[in-house]
């Protein structure tokens, strides 16, 4: 059976689920939501999965209450705040957003198109630490960005002389063929 989450008295059971039911920001009326359902005693797990994060999710959110009570819980990534060991994908409506938005609109400096490494490695380069793959994934959805890429052409594709030989003979034979419309 799974270990049962222990929570500091800093709240009720009724004041985190006042709490859930009264927060207008998803992110964190999930956090409040996992609280409450902690303190009717369901399982770290349980808890993660009934409002859909992982375990470890959960394990992180117990600390950071149990060590600062509701301020742990209010620090949100919105602001561009750290919670949880995690980071915000892009810091809105600063000059890194204004930056990045303009980098998008060039090839990268090795000339290729933007992918989500790319753009962590760009987000790495401007914050000086390592920035993860998803965070420059998440940022290239929020910036509603998607990799443009041609189609890839099949390793075996006829070359433009054979193409064009195959158009004419094409032609040839639509010439040479009896209508059947009669």
């Amino acid at each position: 059976m799974p270990r049962t989450a222990k929570l500091e008295g800093h709240l009720s059971s009724d004041e985190l689920q006042q709490r859930h039911l009264k927060c207008e920001h998803r992110a964190d009326r999930t956090r409040w939501h996992a609280l409450w359902l902690v303190s009717l005693g369901k399982s770290g797990n349980e808890a993660a999965r009934l409002v859909g994060r992982t375990s470890g999710w959960t394990s992180l959110l117990v600390r950071a209450y149990n060590e600062s009570g509701a301020e742990g819980v209010e620090t949100v990534k919105r602001e561009g705040q750290q919670w949880g060991g995690h980071e915000a994908a892009l810091r809105w409506g600063t000059e890194e957003e204004t930056e990045l938005r303009k980098a998008l609109l060039r090839p990268t400096p090795e000339g290729e198109v933007w992918t989500a490494i790319k753009v962590a490695a760009w987000l790495s380069k401007r914050r000086g630490r390592k920035v993860h793959l998803v965070t420059g994934w998440r940022t290239l959805q929020r910036l509603r960005q998607s990799m443009q890429l041609p189609r890839p052409e099949h390793p075996k594709a006829a070359s433009a002389d054979d193409q064009a030989a195959f158009q004419k003979n094409t032609r040839d034979a639509e010439e040479v063929t009896p209508s059947r419309t009669q």
